[in-house]
């Protein structure tokens, strides 16, 4: 069964001169009654990363919550099979 984990993403600020953007991530999971829980916020800059989807996934990786053999591309290792990224509004 595969796990699955939440973000919310809000901008934080616009850079008029270069169009890029800075966004806060908000990571969460849910417990056993269904219920969200907040794991921790990030910041990332839209020029250069490959997106939320794969920051959060870079997050999630680095402190433990998915398993170090899958580090690196989530569609590349196969890691999207077994655990999911799912953005909420």
């Amino acid at each position: 069964m595969a796990k699955n984990f939440y973000f919310k993403q809000e901008t934080i600020k616009r850079s008029k001169m270069y169009g890029y953007l800075v966004k806060e991530v908000s990571i969460y999971k849910l417990n056993k009654d269904g219920h969200p829980i907040l794991l921790d916020r990030i910041t990332y800059q839209t020029g250069c990363t490959p997106g939320a989807k794969q920051e959060v996934f870079n997050y999630l990786v680095e402190h433990k919550y998915i398993p170090q053999k899958y580090k690196g591309d989530m569609y590349d290792t196969g890691a999207y099979k077994l655990f999911n990224v799912f953005e909420m509004f």
